[in-house]
């Protein structure tokens, strides 16, 4: 590229400014939908086209680099503001971490950090006993022994053994008064928060306006009930700000706080629909890339459904092409899975899950299940694809607003049916 004489810009008059566009932006339209609307057939693989792909989602977590909604604004405020903890990525990459830990399944969500150690391990010598440390018999005392007070756990010793969640870090407030700082850490090691001898759930100590709070998430308390860290942590605040500020009611308090630190927590309708919305774009236009060599057979299953037929139709009348190759069943027509209805992608997957499942589309194992029993197998398959697909079902009843009057315990179970959706999807 030739610049301009004050080095400010280039020359745009010149061939080499459009091959350059070209060659970052690529030719046409970036995003999928509109680049099938112009006849494009392959999604561009240009650098600007591959970026805002990525970051059409912003799912919590290291796949997008993103952190919750309400605490990304809270820290962008922080970052622009000059504050010097927030200027580099840190704590934006731990909370990215923070959240793909919560999500993780099998208990990797509360498992600590490896260990790797310092030294090998594996020297014989270790097994035995030394001559030093070989048990000698006692003679029995006849001397009561000297009650022990109740162990309680220290400060320093849940710092040594927890790490620091700095998604339930930072600063609290409840109205106009000065807020709290509050450090958050989740106990690590094997160990146990212990209060008189007993087992807690979690601890909490304040210096002034600064606050540390450990949670133990193996505590049975965490492990079997929906309580969640933040309720505890939020609590504890509640009674702080209730006894410092000379408030009445610390419900009020605690619905203050949780409210204004917590809103991504909330299952509000619009939201859990807009991400279903993104997740069932994502699974349309993967499974177009997929199911492309079967384009007469997919096309013909769609065909299936009349009504489904109608309002794909519908949609693409502006397209006179997509038309003509969807009633013919021709390979072209495989575009035409952009515009059917979400419901139509449910059953393709149930009449395809050989193309889709396997970590092809679907981390959920289909053909990989080999038992040694054919109807086991069959059995086995037949429980992965009607689990996934209910997954499924949940994320199109949400994208397509037919929750409108759901309750509470309904949109729960749906969101639940989102995330592991979302975790379902392959890269």
């Amino acid at each position: 590229l030739i610049p301009t004489y004050q080095k400010n810009d280039f020359d745009r008059t010149e061939a080499s400014w459009p091959e350059t566009i070209i060659a970052i932006r690529g030719e046409g339209p970036v995003l999928p939908k509109r680049r099938a609307a112009f006849g494009y057939t392959l999604s561009s693989s240009a650098p600007l086209a591959r970026l805002a792909n990525a970051y059409r989602r912003l799912d919590p977590g290291t796949k997008n680099l993103a952190a919750p909604p309400s605490l990304a604004r809270e820290w962008a405020k922080l970052f622009y503001a000059g504050d010097a903890a927030y200027q580099d990525d840190e704590k934006w990459w731990q909370v990215a971490i923070e959240a793909d830990r919560e999500r993780a399944e099998l208990g990797a969500g509360t498992s600590p950090d490896v260990d790797p150690g310092t030294a090998a391990s594996d020297s014989p010598d270790d097994l035995a006993p030394s001559a030093a440390t070989i048990i000698q018999p006692v003679t029995p005392s006849t001397t009561t022994p000297i009650a022990q007070p109740a162990a309680t756990s220290t400060l320093d010793e849940l710092v040594r053994n927890s790490t620091l969640v700095e998604s339930l870090s930072g600063e609290f407030a409840y109205g106009r008064t000065a807020p709290l700082k509050a450090r958050t850490y989740a106990i690590t090691a094997d160990v146990t928060i212990t209060r008189e001898g007993e087992a807690q759930p979690c601890a909490f100590f304040q210096d002034a306006d600064q606050c540390d709070f450990f949670f133990n998430p193996r505590h049975p308390l965490l492990q079997n009930y929906q309580i969640a860290p933040r309720d505890l942590l939020t609590l504890y605040l509640a009674e702080k700000f209730k006894a410092r500020d000379n408030m009445r009611d610390i419900g009020q308090v605690f619905s203050g706080i949780y409210q204004r630190k917590f809103a991504d927590s909330r299952l509000d309708r619009t939201t859990l629909q807009e991400r279903a919305e993104k997740t069932i774009d994502d699974i349309r236009g993967k499974m177009q890339r997929l199911l492309a060599i079967r384009a007469p057979e997919v096309l013909n299953v769609i065909h299936e459904a009349s009504g489904e037929v109608e309002e794909t139709v519908n949609r693409i009348l502006s397209d006179p092409d997509l038309i003509e190759a969807f009633q013919a069943c021709t390979p072209a027509g495989i575009r035409v899975l952009d515009y059917v209805p979400a419901r139509t992608l449910a059953r393709l997957v149930d009449r395809f899950p050989e193309d889709l499942l396997d970590s092809k589309l679907f981390r959920m194992p289909f053909t990989r299940i080999e038992l040694s029993d054919a109807k086991a197998t069959e059995r086995a398959r037949a429980e992965a694809l009607k689990r996934l697909l209910s997954y499924l079902e949940d994320a199109i009843s949400l994208s397509s607003g037919t929750l409108a009057r759901a309750d509470k315990d309904e949109l729960g179970r749906t969101a639940y049916s989102l995330t592991f959706l979302e975790k379902m999807i392959a890269e």
